[in-house]
């Protein structure tokens, strides 16, 4: 799947950002001449983008990436973002234990020395819905955080995690919006282009003065995990460097804090219960921030009781499906090597819920026992375990049918089998 991520990387058209460019509350204008490989110029430096201009600069292969090549009118400065990480150290008890209430990453980050085009290519990310400009903020602090817990880092090397963490995910402005939406339905022909936005940002960045090959490598391994189960790549074990995996779990707390979560509660039973998604190191950074807050759940127990149950009747599918599965990979069946993925994955899951306590457990009778304790700590525990097995859930069953879709359509059809398999609800489903 690699070499497809890859290919959707280097394809990726100007076209949705473009858009993002036209469509801009700012002013945009062109810093040099912008050409063709040939020589034929397309605009004059100093040029506005609109409307007007944007078919032509589609129509042509650039001798230079557009976005090397604009700059935005009162673009976002270090000075905009103090205030915006101010808050969320005051209001963030894990950013306060990794820094400091007071801390003086906030002053590094207001004196971050952007360029014009870095600036540039975060007004126009900030400008996409759901307070993204605070979200990487966050991803960067945590970052800084976890690098100074894990490897007591210099300034010098702060400041390369809080430009990863600024533009993690500038490869977002150019997927297609549609697909970035929290109530799209993708096929496995979009989610493709989801999965290759950490490679497209690796793309932008790389080449771009002030970010580069280091900044564009750890902006690559945002979504990966230690256990294999992230994306693009897949990459596990050593093949995922220390620099990049802090990176992912910077993003993984900041994902948790934008949807209302609390990080330290949830982090720190996801990685006590589910352990394997980051080095025992990064592990132990967070874990003694857990006690500084109230364990809460952000959702009513029903909520949590249906997640549960999707949960456990998935493993439960996977159990009674392993003599099927089994059976096809000894046949050597063109499917073999995703069934065999599968399996492997599957079973570090089943052994994590079954740490976790909630294997082989009824979910109706286990919330009327929780219910009859009252213990909102072990309710806040609970979701948090689910959330993290439904979202490697999730990621197994993308990754799958992403796979299948370089095989043969008899062996793509067992593929889907399985995924329907595991889908299966029970009668007892809620």
């Amino acid at each position: 799947m690699t070499a497809t991520i890859d290919t959707v990387a280097e394809a990726t058209s100007e076209e949705h950002f473009l858009d993002h460019v036209v469509e801009s509350a700012h002013k945009i204008q062109t810093t040099e001449d912008i050409v063709t490989p040939s020589g034929i110029k397309l605009l004059a430096k100093g040029a506005q983008v609109d409307a007007g201009t944007r078919e032509r600069l589609l129509a042509h292969k650039l001798a230079k990436p557009l976005e090397q090549c604009l700059e935005v009118a009162d673009a976002i400065s270090g000075d905009m973002l103090r205030p915006i990480a101010q808050q969320l150290l005051d209001e963030q008890p894990l950013l306060q234990a990794l820094h400091g209430k007071a801390s003086s990453v906030v002053e590094l980050l207001g004196r971050l020395p952007l360029t014009a085009q870095l600036r540039s290519l975060l007004t126009l990310y900030a400008e996409l819905p759901s307070d993204k400009l605070g979200h990487c903020v966050g991803v960067a602090l945590f970052a800084t955080g976890l690098a100074k817990a894990v490897r007591a880092d210099d300034d010098a090397s702060l400041r390369t995690f809080l430009t990863a963490g600024l533009f993690h995910d500038v490869g977002e402005l150019y997927v297609d919006p549609a697909f970035l939406k929290s109530s799209a339905t993708l096929e496995p022909s979009h989610w493709k282009h989801i999965v290759a936005h950490p490679a497209i940002g690796h793309r932008v960045l790389r080449d771009m003065d002030g970010a580069g090959r280091v900044v564009a490598d750890l902006v690559l391994s945002h979504h990966e995990r230690h256990d294999g189960f992230g994306y693009p790549r897949h990459v596990a074990g050593d093949a995922l460097p220390m620099r990049g995996e802090l990176l992912a779990a910077a993003e993984w707390l900041g994902g948790m804090m934008r949807r209302g979560r609390s990080p330290l509660s949830s982090a720190s039973v996801a990685a006590r219960l589910m352990p394997g998604g980051f080095r025992d190191r990064i592990v132990r950074a967070i874990m003694p921030a857990a006690a500084m807050v109230p364990a809460q759940t952000t959702q009513q127990s029903a909520d949590v009781l249906a997640r549960l149950t999707r949960v456990t009747n998935t493993v439960s599918n996977f159990r009674r499906s392993l003599p099927w599965i089994q059976e096809l990979i000894e046949a050597g069946s063109g499917a073999s090597a995703v069934l065999s993925a599968n399996h492997g994955r599957m079973e570090r899951i089943e052994r994590s819920l079954a740490r976790s306590g909630l294997s082989g457990e009824d979910p109706v009778a286990l919330f009327s026992h929780m219910n009859a304790v009252g213990d909102p700590a072990l309710l806040a525990e609970v979701e948090a375990v689910v959330r993290e097995v439904g979202w490697r859930l999730r990621e197994l069953e993308r990754d799958m049918l992403l796979r299948a879709q370089a095989l043969a359509p008899a062996d793509r059809a067992i593929v889907q089998e399985l995924v329907s398999r595991l889908k299966t609800s029970r009668s007892s489903d809620p």
